[in-house]
């Protein structure tokens, strides 16, 4: 397992794979802070990214925006909030995505697997 700070910069990259380059700024705005977990098996990778919104209405813009960007790609995806202004964003393969889970609150999230 591999922790690593990704930032804002990352996040609105990543974003505009699923959004336009404006959405995907204006969302990537409210980041606060984040670490990205790699889960690794034999043959596949995972992944759950943390990320601290600077506010609550931030985390709500990301879920709405979220929902926009899942629309528009193939990846299994599934969001997951813990506490006001945090997300947890699962990614990789399907049983993956399907059965990690995030708990704690905003300074302290445990993710399981």
């Amino acid at each position: 397992m591999d922790v690593q700070r990704r930032g804002e910069a990352q996040l609105r990259f990543v974003l505009e794979y699923g959004l336009s380059r404006d959405r995907a700024a204006e969302t990537a705005a409210g980041w606060g802070e984040d670490r990205s977990i790699h889960f690794q098996s034999i043959d596949e990778d995972a992944f759950a990214w943390v990320v601290r919104w600077d506010a609550p209405s931030e985390a709500d813009e990301f879920e709405t925006a979220f929902a926009e960007f899942e629309a528009n790609v193939s990846e299994p995806l599934a969001l997951q909030r813990v506490g006001d202004e945090t997300t947890v964003v699962f990614s990789g393969y399907e049983g993956f995505v399907e059965n990690a889970t995030a708990s704690g609150v905003a300074a302290n999230v445990t993710v399981s697997v």
